[in-house]
């Protein structure tokens, strides 16, 4: 049960529109997952150069207007490199209480953490379930990957949650999805990564 505390402190995040889609059973986490048949025709047909599907003779792309208004996620603001390999922080709070002991962070240990956090509705800390929900969201929705893994920079931001509107998160949502599309061209077996229902932004399915 999360508690209105926990409510209230989603609800100041940029993430808040898609976390009420969520909580309130709009959209299942199966459905999100989902990589479909029209999905998949569009992955066949995306250009890693022109960043687009190449369909006839037009390109079509997402930009991160598009991503932003799918999304209800911020526009402006600062990104980073999400893809490259980020070092376990140090004395982080978040991190030493429910991933001290491991190297990476998994979907399963994201969704174990965020359990235990609420075990106890009495003794709740607001901070720490509110993140590990937004944590779920990242591992499951925005920001997936083949193995199922979180950026230690992702986990990072959660320490911090005045920082979280200095980024411009529809810009990372995009170059994540633009990542796996690349490293999926590069290797059919490789799994796709990324927020997969915004491929379909690009055919106008948004």
């Amino acid at each position: 049960m999360i508690s209105p505390d926990v409510v209230l402190r989603l609800n100041r995040t940029p993430f808040w529109e898609i976390i009420y889609v969520f909580h309130h059973g709009l959209l299942k986490d199966r459905e999100c997952r989902k990589v479909d048949e029209d999905i998949l025709r569009m992955v066949k047909t995306y250009d890693v150069n022109q960043k687009g599907f190449l369909l006839g003779e037009r390109i079509l792309k997402i930009t991160s207007e598009d991503v932003a208004i799918c999304l209800g996620m911020r526009l402006e603001g600062v990104t980073f490199e999400l893809n490259k390999h980020h070092q376990k922080p140090n004395k982080n709070r978040i991190i030493d209480k429910y991933f001290g002991d491991t190297k990476k962070v998994t979907k399963a240990m994201v969704d174990s953490a965020l359990a235990e956090s609420l075990k106890d509705p009495r003794n709740q800390v607001s901070s720490e379930v509110a993140s590990l929900i937004v944590m779920s969201l990242f591992v499951s929705f925005l920001f997936c990957t083949s193995s199922s893994t979180l950026s230690w920079k992702l986990v990072e931001i959660f320490s911090d949650w005045n920082s979280w509107r200095r980024y411009s998160w529809a810009t990372l949502v995009l170059d994540h999805l633009h990542n796996g599309l690349s490293k999926k061209q590069e290797d059919k077996e490789v799994n796709l990564s990324g927020c997969l229902p915004l491929i379909m932004v690009s055919n106008h399915c948004c």
